[in-house]
């Protein structure tokens, strides 16, 4: 770029890199720039519009993605990107054409041994077939594994460990604030025994200020920003601080390192919280399940070594709920009305399961469904959708984002939670048991859509699981 400030493929690989580091601002800019220089740049519009998405510009986004996808139809990044807006703001008129070109680009890839369009964490979204997952999983991992097997440390030395009286655990996050992950986890470093474990964060995630932030830091023997940090600089860092065992927090997430977990820069290396699924290869020894989530039948469709840690695998935080009484009229809900309730972002809402609440919703008229308003996008969409299901778009309401210890109370207002399928509430489903609202959950074939009914079955509520929608 010193010698040609408009060079567009620069620029666009500069905002590749920028979204890479979670500097969504600079990505967005050096993106605008190779477009501007050069107005039919397919790479520089997708990802110019995962900045957008993640800036919760949805529309521009989708505008984004679908220019992308004119300019060049076989761009399966782009098409991925596009199935997890139209996720996001349920944007289903397109959505079974989309779903079935998409399978179609997976099994090709699969079949060809490459990765495939869609990311995992998409997968979990699509399907429920642990063995599609697996495979999904498989092939992004050995893409990873290659690009990182120029730049291996050597093995850790015996003679490194000598003396030692503590194990020294390093947590590995881009969710060490306020996230979902984030949430689950808050309470983990504070519990660990310090006579035994020393505790490392090593954060990519952006600093929001935020009092899960402050926990973290505050409760890590050490807290280490690595996202200016290349993934060989990270790693070298993980091994000079003499780190035992890795413990990766996200997964194929977004904002993920798994590029750091790769070069094996620990001993051992366990996969927990933030993913539902395995990663596919060998970066990682172990991964952390319960017997629920991963049924023995399962555990061929999983690289890592299973720890079954019954009855649920996943830690909760006991978060204090708000002493604020809220009424229906805050939250604009009617006083007299039973009301279903799920608070799941809108990528976990399908039309099939859609389908069922309306058919509840037509066969119970003193009822309403209290839907989390995660984009006005999907709030317009949702509306028309109730409406061709013959339901009164009235009778959906939508609630805005709340701190946690008021939502948590807010929670008390509505009469039963309702799971989504095929990937089931994680945080959202904890946080209505936490609250007391009982969650009607359908048992699933994979982790991400078994991971309601492990935690009903934890707190003696499995009569509330049922085998189909």
């Amino acid at each position: 770029l010193s010698r040609d400030p408009a060079h567009a493929d620069a620029l666009a690989n500069l905002g590749k890199i920028n979204l890479l580091r979670y500097d969504t601002a600079a990505a967005e800019d050096f993106l605008r720039r190779a477009i501007a220089a050069n107005p039919d740049h397919a790479r520089a519009l997708s990802g110019l519009g995962v900045a957008l998405l993640r800036t919760g510009r949805h529309g521009e986004a989708l505008e984004a993605q679908r220019r992308a996808l004119s300019l060049d139809p076989t761009f399966d990044e782009a098409f991925a990107n596009l199935a997890v807006l139209i996720l996001s703001t349920c944007s289903w008129a397109e959505y079974e054409s989309l779903m079935a070109d998409l399978d179609l680009r997976t099994r090709a890839a699969i079949d060809g041994g490459h990765p495939p369009p869609e990311f995992p964490l998409l997968s979990l979204h699509r399907s429920a077939d642990p063995g599609l997952n697996f495979h999904v999983a498989r092939l992004r991992s050995a893409d990873i594994e290659q690009r990182s097997a120029a730049a291996t440390l050597p093995p850790v030395q015996a003679a490194d460990r000598a003396g030692r009286t503590k194990i020294v655990l390093g947590y590995l996050s881009t969710d060490f604030r306020t996230h979902p992950v984030g949430q689950l986890v808050r309470p983990l470093f504070g519990l660990h025994d310090r006579d035994l474990f020393e505790v490392r964060a090593y954060s990519n995630g952006p600093d929001d200020g935020g009092d899960y932030r402050k926990a973290f830091e505050r409760e890590a023997d050490a807290f280490i920003d690595i996202r200016t940090l290349t993934d060989h600089e990270a790693a070298e860092r993980i091994r000079a601080d003499g780190v035992d065992i890795l413990v990766d927090l996200g997964g194929y997430t977004q904002g993920n390192r798994l590029g750091v977990a790769a070069l094996h820069p620990a001993p051992l290396a366990f996969s927990y919280v933030g993913f539902a699924g395995t990663i596919g290869g060998r970066i990682f020894d172990y991964t952390v399940v319960d017997p629920i989530v991963v049924p023995p039948a399962n555990a061929r469709f999983y690289s890592e070594k299973l720890v079954v840690v019954p009855p649920c695998y996943l830690i909760n935080d006991r978060e204090p709920i708000a002493d604020k009484r809220l009424t229906r009229a805050d939250e604009g809900l009617p006083e007299k009305a039973f009301v279903f309730c799920s608070f799941n972002e809108a990528r976990k809402l399908t039309p099939t399961v859609f389908d069922a609440w309306m058919g509840l919703l037509r066969d119970l008229p003193e009822t309403v469904l209290w839907l989390y308003r995660s984009n006005a996008i999907m709030v317009d969409n949702l509306s028309r959708e109730a409406a061709a299901r013959g339901v009164d778009p009235a009778r959906l309401i939508f609630g805005a984002r709340r701190p946690k210890p008021e939502h948590l109370a807010r929670l008390a207002l509505a009469d039963l939670g309702l799971d989504t399928m095929p990937f089931n509430g994680g945080v959202t489903t904890s946080d209505a048991l936490w609250a007391g609202l009982p969650v009607i959950a359908v048992r699933g074939t994979n982790c991400a859509s078994l991971g309601s009914a492990s935690k009903l079955a934890a707190i003696g509520l499995s009569e509330l699981v049922t085998d189909d929608l």
